[in-house]
């Protein structure tokens, strides 16, 4: 469900764009979780810049850089306060960037990437035990790892604190807490995920478009961002949306379909619209692409651009579909299929005058 990880950076390596760090850590990053990268690392520097990133399902939630050991500290610091508190707020030790955590209910934890302004840069509702056991076995092998390999003099003050935010972890897990009557039928769901809007995703979609045109330009007449990422101040489910529009979905036969099964994953028509075909990236990828291939000016193209537009230009509309996100995800915490469900209504709904 989780994946945590710990980087240092390169030594001399120079970072010539901040957004290729999500794409290409391994050129600027040693990978604490892999030996042979452990090895290379210089010992007993001053300090060590580094990441730790943070990936749940699919979706990177945490990927921030800093003093790689102080972030780790405050991480602990945050995970302390919530369990005593019920809530807590951190700041990043080198960057404007404050981190909060805040009890939701018995099996939900609330996690928030702040602004130096409070602004929420991004909000994630997750499994609260889990998410807290994850973190800390990420702190202890990050600092364990470096002790083991001599790279850094870790004083056991740190370690006796990791082991006592474990005990505490393990002794909530281990309390048994009564499933209330709406959560029974959802306790095997996979959690919704929203954020809030990131204008990452727009550098993500031209990159892939870049790839799609590379690789199936030859017959693609039209590409174009769609779904909530390409709305600007949207909350959204992390998975940046692109619609590629052909002269006629047959085009797609042959090497282009080829390419796309290699790779991508073929999915269900989540729309239902018989002339269109779905497909998402691997979910080891560290964000999400969806892939909606159709024919251009036709209903499923007409409504994914005709959607974004109308969002786009009313603040109302644009509100009215953040708040039954939020009502159905952080409130009610329903699953995909009931979420669908509403959201789709709501769709129907602004464009009963599909036109922009």
């Amino acid at each position: 469900m989780f994946e945590i990880k710990s980087y240092i950076f390169r030594p001399n390596v120079k970072i010539d764009s901040w957004s290729r760090l999500i794409f290409e850590p391994d050129k600027y990053f040693f990978d604490l979780n892999r030996s042979e990268d452990v090895k290379q690392i210089p010992k007993n520097e001053v300090v060590y810049h580094g990441a730790i990133h943070v990936r749940y399902l699919t979706h990177t939630i945490l990927g921030n850089t800093d003093i790689i050991d102080m972030l780790w500290i405050q991480i602990l610091n945050l995970i302390d306060d919530t369990l005593e508190h019920g809530k807590g707020k951190v700041t990043s030790p080198g960057q404007n960037i404050c981190y909060e955590m805040e009890l939701e209910s018995e099996e939900k934890i609330r996690f928030s990437v702040l602004s130096s302004h409070a602004t929420v840069q991004q909000e994630w509702i997750v499994p609260k035990k889990t998410f807290l056991m994850e973190l800390v076995e990420g702190a202890k092998h990050f600092f364990v790892t470096l002790q083991q390999n001599k790279i850094m003099r870790i004083d056991q003050e740190i370690m006796d604190y990791i082991g006592t935010l474990e005990n505490k972890v393990v002794s909530l897990i281990n309390t048994k807490q009564p499933i209330m009557p709406t959560e029974k039928k959802r306790q095997n769901e996979k959690d919704m995920i929203l954020t809030s809007y990131d204008p990452v995703w727009n550098t993500i979609y031209e990159r892939e478009k870049e790839s799609i045109l590379k690789s199936i330009g030859r017959i693609v007449s039209e590409v174009q961002h769609v779904g909530s990422t390409s709305i600007p101040g949207m909350l959204s489910r992390p998975i940046v949306d692109v619609a590629i529009g052909l002269d006629s979905l047959e085009m797609i036969l042959g090497d282009s379909l080829n390419y796309l099964m290699e790779t991508y994953y073929r999915m269900p028509n989540v729309f239902e619209y018989p002339r269109m075909m779905t497909f998402r990236n691997s979910p080891l990828q560290p964000y999400g692409i969806q892939l909606f291939v159709t024919e251009v000016n036709s209903d499923a193209w007409n409504n994914l651009v005709y959607f974004r537009h109308h969002l786009t230009h009313s603040s109302e509309l644009a509100q009215a579909y953040a708040d039954l996100k939020k009502k159905w995800i952080w409130e009610q915490n329903l699953c995909q299929e009931e979420y669908a469900k509403e959201k789709s209504i709501f769709i129907h709904q602004v464009l009963g005058n599909n036109s922009p």
